[in-house]
């Protein structure tokens, strides 16, 4: 992964996780571009689960797998967490995080067609509900309408909008 390299550069113990997985939940949980090992999966994923049971909560698979990325990372000492979701909502596990940076790559509404010029801005308002004040965004959306409604969207919630990624 090219953040984790460039963070790795700098000296940081950098922990990410990914979404989905190809052939197994491992592939998921990466410690400075190493992937966890059968056995630390099996323990973080029982204490988790233990935890769970102990508080009586309901986790679906994606809350279980984030709160044992989160779990990894704390006992690995991460200096950063890169967490890769594919879809966020407000219900969306991620969001008991506050994340410093945002990056979002491409905002696509399954709902219009294939030759849409923007995407709505409610589905934006609730990808962009992982902000939080002081968060800093950046997009690789191709969009501007798009890019001019997350910016918006990213002043109005106290966030500092950083220069989008485009295409060279």
């Amino acid at each position: 992964d090219f953040a984790t390299r460039l963070l790795r550069e700098e000296g940081l113990t950098v922990g990410t996780f990914y979404a989905p997985h190809i052939l197994t939940y491992n592939e998921r949980f990466v410690l400075n571009n190493e992937t966890i090992s059968n056995k630390v999966l099996t323990d973080i994923g029982n204490e988790v689960i233990n935890v769970a049971e102990d508080l009586n909560l309901s986790l679906n698979s994606f809350e279980l797998l984030t709160m044992m990325a989160l779990a990894y990372f704390k006992q690995s000492n991460v200096d950063v967490a890169i967490l890769e979701v594919n879809e966020n909502s407000p219900s969306d596990a991620t969001n008991i995080c506050s994340a410093k940076i945002v990056a979002i790559t491409r905002i696509i509404d399954p709902q219009a067609s294939p030759n849409a010029k923007s995407t709505d801005e409610a589905l934006i308002q609730e990808i962009l509900s992982i902000v939080k004040p002081g968060s800093i965004v950046i997009s690789a959306d191709q969009s501007k309408l798009n890019l001019q409604t997350m910016q918006d969207i990213v002043v109005e919630k106290n966030a500092e909008w950083g220069m989008p990624i485009r295409k060279l």
